[in-house]
């Protein structure tokens, strides 16, 4: 009787220690295993943000070489206009509003840019104003009309000592001619042209805005797209994420004082980032004083 027990004894503690190993193997074998799944989480969160990273400066890069090439597309005095760590003003000095949303607001810890492209072949020259300053404008070009405020939004008027950014608000076609209207128009304040307006009695042409745009990161450190319409924000949109900003240096190079800009983007996802070299974007004309622009 006393060996029976004994071998059951024996059984069940051996029965005990099978299963004490199996559990710890188990919990050896889940924790390996939950590691892993760790570990291939991490790394690919990780490839995610470098990812979102490389998109995020391929799309700045794209919209920095895009405003050298508006820049590119006339040769009058305005230049691209930087607005330092999130300061977006329109030239008179007043605050750009971005959005109503909060979260759109533009971040401290980035510079801004805006551009400005315009449609040279679609010169309008000043040919007479009336004393309620009506225009007539005629074009190189027979048009049937000039292009409407939602394909050309509005215009840069050039006189001999200043530039304006104005709009066409009305428009009638001249008797006997198929390339010459009589228009009205109005100011408008800029984000490109200079607060200092040139007299109506001064203009000599006007120039349509093809595209005038603004690149900023807002407080979440999403990068935007602004639109604009003289002092008007016409669309707002998220562009990328995945950058912590970026810092913009513009300087004058050579005898034809083309525009260098110098970036340097801004990430805290290595410490190798802060020291990166800086990137260098340069277009290829030079400005011209207006009087220039106006006896080309």
């Amino acid at each position: 009787m006393k060996g029976r027990n004994r071998a059951r004894s024996g059984i069940a503690g051996a029965l005990m220690l099978e299963l004490l190993l199996s559990i710890s193997l188990t919990i050896t074998i889940s924790g390996a295993i939950l590691s892993l799944l760790h570990a291939s989480v991490v790394l690919n969160l990780s490839a995610i943000k470098a990812s979102d990273r490389a998109y995020a400066e391929a799309r700045l890069k794209l919209y920095l070489h895009q405003a050298m090439h508006n820049l590119d597309s006339h040769r009058l005095p305005l230049e691209i206009n930087i607005h330092k760590l999130g300061n977006l003003k329109l030239t008179d000095g007043s605050a750009i509003i971005p959005s109503a949303n909060p979260d759109h607001a533009p971040s401290a810890d980035s510079d801004a840019f805006t551009s400005l492209e315009l449609d040279v072949g679609g010169t309008l020259i000043l040919e007479k104003i009336w004393p309620d300053g009506r225009l007539d404008v005629c074009s190189e070009n027979s048009l049937k009309t000039i292009p409407s405020s939602r394909l050309i939004p509005s215009w840069i008027a050039v006189g001999v000592d200043g530039v304006s950014e104005i709009q066409i608000t009305s428009q009638t076609p001249l008797v006997g001619s198929v390339r010459c209207f009589q228009i009205s128009i109005t100011r408008t304040k800029s984000v490109s042209v200079p607060e200092f307006p040139s007299p109506l009695a001064r203009w000599i042409f006007l120039l349509p805005i093809k595209s005038h745009f603004t690149i900023y990161m807002d407080i979440t450190g999403q990068l935007r797209y602004l639109s604009h319409q003289g002092e008007v924000i016409i669309e707002n949109q998220p562009i990328a994420k995945g950058i912590d900003g970026f810092y913009l240096v513009a300087t004058k190079i050579g005898p034809e004082k083309t525009t260098e800009i110098q970036l340097q983007i801004k990430s805290s996802d290595d410490g190798k980032n802060a020291n990166r070299e800086p990137i260098f974007f340069r277009n290829s004309l030079g400005r011209r004083t207006l009087i220039q622009a106006a006896l080309q």
